[in-house]
Parts: C-alpha cells; structure tokens; sequence
C-alpha cells in the first residue's frame, strides 16, 4: 500500500502513461526506484538532496547520451516539482561475479575497453557543461574528517579494537594521499556492478549518476576490484590519462574506503537500505580484501 502513492504521484503528473505490472527496486540509498511494465524506470528523490542530485544527473545526461559509447538513461518524464522522473528502461542486468568468471578473455578485454572508453568520455567533460550541470570540487580531507569523527562517535564501540585502529590508520593514511595534488574531472562516484548493464557478453549501459561530482579520476576505477586487478589494469590501459604513475595504487585506496563509508551509512544515514549487520560484513569484505 505504501507504494500506491509514488504511482498515484505518476498517474497524476501523467495520466496518458498505462501500466500493468509494477517493481519496486531494493537496496536504494537516495531514491525510491520503480519499474514500470519492465518498460520505464522511475526514480523517486527521497529528499531535497535527493531532488538536486537528480537534478543535475539530468542535465548531465543531456550532454552525455550524444557522447556516450554505453546506452546511458534519456529522461522522458519530469515531474513539475523534480521530485521524481523516469525513462526507458535500458536493457540488461547487473554482472555476477559467477559470469563475469565465466567470460573468455577476449570478451572481457572487450569490456574492459568499453568501460575505459565510456570513462574517456565523461572524465573529458568540457569544463563549460560541467558549469552548466552544477558541480562543483568538494574539500576531500575535511570529507574524510568528518567521516572519522562519525566513525568514533557512533560506530567504532561496535566494532572490533583492531578494526576500529585498522580504520584510524587508513584513514590518516588516506589524507596523506589527499594532499597530493592531482587531475580533478567529472566523475560518476558510484560506478559499480549495481551500475553498468550488461547483457550478450558486453556491457549495455551505465545508470544512476546521482553521485557525479568533481574529483579524483581513480574513483571511478574502484568498483572493478571485484572483478580482479587484472581487469582493472586492463581498463587503464585503454584509459586516456597514462602520465599518472600512482593511480593504480590510488584506486586501491579508494576501493577501501567504501567499507567504511557503507559502515558509516548503514550507522548514521536515515535512508540507509542496509542495517548494522549488513554494513559491518560489508566493510569487513571490502575493507579487508
């Protein structure tokens, strides 16, 4: 029941749109997400924050459907209030680490390139849409800060001792990291499995740009680890930036730090779709691989 309101929300804004089966997505950290028909994908913001960061992925898209190699979402219905929007629905699904297994070589050498050629694009944004979009460069060591702050007050007395010291240490390590400067691009932020399609031995599309936002090129190689270093050499090799000579070791670093981001959010954020337990095994396989 709780559902009908974000569809009576649709039919409202547009009564022309007919539907006979509904999905509601799970594991959503800032939107509500509905499948309409297996057909059309609505996204819901759950707050103000949400509504910008929607905002901007739209205005994004704009320019990267023209440019993109990888099928990325076209925005067909935007809600007057930009609450919420939706588009079609982009064929493919989520690649198991079972399949990605069983790929020949050949295939995912294929993929690694598709994936370096779709981030040739986006990390070469022009600097005048990126104006457009909106985003700007966030202050990463006064992030990173406040991320340890949160961790001692609400999460290291769940925790073991040496995890909670393991987190303290990688964290002043990773400020060190930080104060090194480097190329800042427009970034997807959150370029994992749960974002790229795939579909008939190739990736299909990227999704869920809500996350995009000015930084540090490495972050959107860090997903891949789950699918080997190999795969990730792989993709740099067709990367356009090869004058970096420690970005490989930073995107094991930034690899690390989402545990303990998921730990943080499954702890402090109210639209967390994780809980303690969830969060905690997650950052023990990420953070510890």
């Amino acid at each position: 029941m709780q559902n009908n309101k974000f569809l009576e929300k649709i039919k409202r804004e547009f009564p022309r749109l007919e539907w006979q089966s509904v999905k509601k997505t799970e594991g959503n950290w800032d939107f509500d997400v509905f499948l309409l028909d297996e057909k059309y994908v609505f996204r819901f913001a759950k707050d103000k924050e949400g509504m910008e960061k929607l905002a901007r992925e739209i205005k994004l898209l704009n320019y990267l459907k023209k440019k993109s190699p990888l099928a990325v979402p076209g925005y067909i219905f935007l809600s007057r209030n930009g609450e919420f929007a939706g588009y079609e629905m982009i064929k493919g699904n989520e690649l198991k680490n079972d399949t990605f297994k069983k790929l020949s070589s050949k295939e995912k050498k294929y993929m690694a390139k598709q994936i370096a050629d779709f981030l040739n694009v986006l990390h070469q944004t022009p600097k005048r849409v990126i104006e457009k979009v909106g985003v700007k460069a966030e202050d990463e060591i006064e992030k990173v800060e406040k991320l340890l702050g949160r961790m001692k007050r609400d999460v290291f007395s769940k925790i073991k001792k040496a995890e909670a010291e393991d987190i303290e240490n990688f964290l002043a390590e990773f400020r060190e990291m930080l104060k090194n400067p480097t190329e800042k691009v427009l970034v997807h932020g959150d370029l994992t499995q749960d974002n790229l399609l795939f579909c008939g031995g190739r990736f299909s599309g990227a999704i869920d740009f809500g996350d995009l936002h000015i930084d540090d090129p490495a972050i959107d190689f860090k997903g891949f680890y789950r699918f080997g270093k190999d795969f990730v050499k792989e993709i740099y090799r067709n990367y356009y930036n090869h004058h970096d000579k420690i970005f490989l070791e930073r995107v094991k670093l930034y690899r690390r730090i989402i545990g303990i981001y998921v730990l943080d959010g499954a702890v402090n954020y109210r639209h967390s779709p994780i809980d303690f337990k969830e969060g905690y095994r997650i950052f023990k396989e990420v953070f510890y691989s």
